[in-house]
């Protein structure tokens, strides 16, 4: 069986679909593409059923399933979030397994889930004859390859690098690097087609996640001011000084844990660490500056800055300062 991006390129979808898996926007995406296909001809209320719930109406479902298509070739049908590859009692199991063993031409149905139990009766009817298609998480190779051509489609380019830092700083939801990318070529319209690293800063919004990395280079860069500063805009926009701190922790024990690998060879540290790349180049970088020792007591600090502030023993934002000013390296 073709995969779903061939059969969408050459036009030629037909029978079942599974598309699942964690990333949602590539899901929702080759879902979307198939509607497309399906409901060029004919009014698309009377060819297209949506279902977005655990909770199905298998009499509905049977009813447009033997209806045939309103002045078109083919109507279809989108089951998403139902759970029945993952749980089903009999009586679904039986619905479903009996559809997909006798799916008219005219019908096209697209599953779109979170889960599935490759050992359920509705899965091994799907793989029988229908096309089953998984989407992980992207790796940062994807992430940054198709990053590069959403802005290619805008007329617009960045460095490998500037596309790594963005996904490091905003996330790695597609539908929010989508956001970002769209943003960054609306805001550098007259701009040459090479997008700044000054613009990128400018536009993009960072995450939590983000918003801490540049916190932590601050530290590391010794930047006092920058570090105040940055503390004073994650409390403006009423961040918890509690899940700074945790993160804050959990970079340098990353760092400690990136040091003590640091004989390994890289794809190794990558592996063991279950962290992406860009984030070990950084937490590598990051963890020169640093001895052991000097890394062992930052984690110390840390707990007992995270102990400090639930306990009510100081101020949880003064406390958040005080720890940030000590997490910086001494001048060697």
């Amino acid at each position: 069986m073709q995969s779903i991006k061939q059969q969408i390129k050459d036009k030629s979808v037909q029978g079942a679909y599974l598309i699942y898996g964690e990333e949602d926007y590539l899901k929702d995406f080759y879902t979307n593409r198939i509607v497309e296909l399906c409901t060029e001809e004919g009014p698309v209320e009377f060819n297209c059923m949506k279902v977005n719930t655990d909770k199905i109406d298998l009499d509905s479902i049977a009813e447009f399933t033997v209806s045939t298509p309103f002045m078109a070739d083919k109507k279809i049908l989108v089951i998403k979030n139902s759970g029945i590859f993952a749980k089903a009692n009999d009586a679904v199991k039986k619905f479903w397994v009996e559809t997909l063993e006798t799916l008219p031409d005219y019908l096209v149905i697209v599953f779109c889930e979170s889960n599935v139990d490759k050992r359920s009766a509705i899965y091994k009817a799907m793989a029988k004859s229908h096309t089953i298609e998984e989407f992980p998480l992207s790796s940062e190779a994807d992430l940054i390859n198709w990053f590069a051509r959403v802005l290619k489609s805008g007329n617009k380019m960045m460095t490998k690098d500037d596309i790594a830092f963005v996904i490091e700083n905003v996330g790695r939801n597609m539908y929010l690097l989508k956001s970002e990318a769209d943003k960054l070529i609306s805001f550098t319209y007259n701009k040459p087609e090479l997008i700044s690293h000054e613009d990128i800063e400018a536009c993009i919004c960072k995450s939590l996640e983000g918003k801490i990395f540049e916190l932590i280079d601050n530290i590391i860069k010794g930047d006092r001011a920058k570090v105040i500063n940055g503390i004073n805009d994650l409390k403006t926009l009423r961040e918890q000084p509690v899940m700074i701190v945790v993160l804050i922790a959990r970079q340098f024990t990353l760092m400690r844990r990136v040091k003590a690998y640091s004989q390994l060879p890289f794809s190794t540290i990558v592996q063991k660490t279950k962290q992406k790349e860009f984030v070990i180049k950084k937490a590598s970088g990051n963890a020169k500056r640093f001895t052991d020792e000097e890394l062992d007591n930052a984690i110390f600090m840390c707990n007992k800055a995270d102990e400090s502030i639930k306990s009510g023993a100081k101020e949880a934002w003064l406390t958040v300062e005080q720890l940030a000013i000590s997490l910086m390296p001494e001048k060697r």
